[in-house]
């Protein structure tokens, strides 16, 4: 396979989306202060990720309302995920933004396996780290869905 099938190949993989009710894929990412963030560290809590852009409009619009989820939900892990961002950028922008949720250093390697196209993309994962639903605004993410799994 030359390279121009590969990177073909891998635009086609990427946009298959994931599937509900599956296992999430592998996330290994360093917060806003450096720490590792592991799927394994969100087991046996409710998680939302926010796949997000530092520069889009549509994320930083976003914020007030998963401010008022993490505020609402205590049990509830909320995590940006900034694409291709270095961890103290990511503390500017938290603080900048106000945002209430952890901020992640997101890769190529993790927006691949997420499958992400665009931003933002949110996925709402049960406590053993089951994909319970994507959605691209989050209005539309159903929270009962985390009452069900329970």
């Amino acid at each position: 396979m030359d390279k121009m099938e590969a990177i073909e190949k891998k635009n086609e993989e990427r946009k298959k989306a994931l599937d509900l009710n599956s296992k999430a894929p592998i996330l290994e990412l360093l917060d806003e202060n450096g720490s590792l963030v592991t799927l394994e560290s969100l087991s046996n809590s409710n998680a939302l990720l926010v796949f997000s852009e530092i520069d889009c409009p549509y994320c930083i619009n976003s914020i007030t309302k998963v401010n008022e989820i993490v505020k609402n939900n205590p049990d509830l892990k909320v995590y940006y995920i900034n694409y291709n961002s270095e961890p103290e950028k990511n503390k500017v922008y938290k603080n900048k933004h106000k945002l209430k949720a952890s901020v992640l250093s997101g890769t190529d390697m993790t927006f691949e396996r997420y499958k992400i196209q665009s931003t933002p993309t949110f996925i709402l994962l049960s406590k053993d780290n089951i994909i319970l639903q994507i959605g691209g605004e989050i209005d539309n993410i159903d929270f009962s869905l985390l009452s069900k799994k329970l």
